[in-house]
């Protein structure tokens, strides 16, 4: 656990599927006003198209709430 800035816990998260934390992730999305390239729907439909290998979603939380979030492609020992 590191602590950051407001020196609230900071807590990564390892999910292996969009569903894991989709609902989250959108709320998120709309408080950022974010593109629809960047929400779970996407990103699902994206790698049932596209995937391969072993997604990761690496979540990051902070005092318990979703703050930010990438989607990983594992493949071959990578992370693209």
């Amino acid at each position: 656990m590191t602590r950051v800035g407001t020196q609230q816990p900071v807590r990564v998260e390892v999910y292996a599927s969009v569903g894991a934390v989709a609902d989250e992730w959108d709320r998120l999305a709309d408080a950022a006003k974010v593109a629809p390239f960047l929400r779970p729907a996407w990103i699902q439909a994206w790698w049932e198209a596209f995937g391969g290998g072993r997604l990761e979603i690496v979540a990051l939380r902070q005092g318990g709430s979703l703050t930010a979030l990438i989607p990983l492609h594992q493949r071959l020992g990578r992370r693209l």
